[in-house]
Formats: structure tokens, sequence, C-alpha cells
């Protein structure tokens, strides 16, 4: 893998544990 394809699965990566922790502040605002 070339250094530009890390930095773009690193990013992607990031992107999608943001989601993640948005979804889940999502289901936590809905539960209270």
């Amino acid at each position: 893998m070339t250094n530009e394809n890390v930095e773009k699965a690193k990013a992607d990566a990031k992107k999608r544990l943001e989601g993640i922790g948005k979804r889940v502040a999502d289901v936590k605002a809905d539960a209270e």
C-alpha cells in the first residue's frame, strides 16, 4: 500500500468511528 492509500484508509476509519459515535449519541438521547 502506498502512503496515500494508508492516509485514505485512516481518514475513512475515522469518519466511520465518528459516524458510529453520532449514532450512539442519538440512541442515548432517544432513550432519555
